[in-house]
């Protein structure tokens, strides 16, 4: 019987060990109480590249991400709730041309990022596109393995998730998809993706640079004061 203990415990650390904790690679509410910005070089068109903005509120849990592209121009607005199950979709909108795109979140498809789980999740947000009409847009992930990546020079284990997006033009009856693979870091969060389109093109975006908020601000009035 004694023996038959031991290899039950043997079992249950090894499986321990084989499975993530997957919190522990996504972004750290506590990291962002002041704000920073992480710059991820397009590897395929420099030309975008792009630089996320962090900042989080630790007493409702939310972490709001701002997108601005290679020219400094904001693309989009992403706010998320960390729950005991994982982070939730609060707001997603795309910038075009300075105007934000009013959306919709789909109730029942918010999850984000969830911390342990190994089945497929997804979120959606329903809004009007000027050329399509009523669109949904929804990204499906998956995990795929644990891995390593070299980010910055160095080298971390890392969770690969594959992700699928699709765009559906419901007047059109049309439906566009496309898949990457995304892959996070303890520490960090998200890293790098590797895309991939439908007519064969692929683009890959990496973490090259983290700023401080006073450094992020110095290089964005910089350069756009040259223009």
């Amino acid at each position: 019987m004694r023996y038959f203990f031991l290899i039950l415990c043997f079992i249950f650390l090894g499986c321990e060990k084989e499975t993530p904790k997957f919190k522990e690679y996504y972004f750290d509410l506590e990291n962002f109480k002041n704000p920073s910005t992480y710059e991820y070089e397009n590897l395929t068109n420099p030309e975008e590249t792009q630089y996320w903005r962090f900042s989080s509120n630790e007493k409702t849990n939310k972490l709001t991400t701002k997108t601005y592209n290679s020219k400094f121009e904001q693309i989009e607005l992403f706010e998320e709730i960390f729950t005991t199950e994982g982070s939730r979709l609060v707001l997603y909108q795309p910038i075009e041309n300075k105007i934000k795109v009013k959306t919709k979140v789909n109730q029942g498809e918010l999850d984000v990022y969830k911390w342990s789980d190994l089945s497929p999740y997804k979120y959606s947000v329903t809004y009007f596109d000027k050329n399509y009409g009523q669109t949904i847009f929804e990204k499906e992930r998956e995990f795929i393995s644990v891995d390593s990546i070299l980010i910055m020079s160095k080298k971390y284990e890392c969770l690969k998730f594959k992700g699928n997006y699709s765009f559906i033009f419901k007047e059109e009856n049309q439906k566009y998809n496309f898949y990457q693979y995304s892959y996070y870091v303890k520490n960090y969060g998200f890293v790098r993706y590797e895309r991939f389109y439908p007519d064969g093109e692929s683009s890959i975006l990496e973490l090259t640079k983290i700023y401080s908020e006073k450094e992020w601000t110095e290089l964005k009035n910089k350069n756009l004061s040259r223009e």
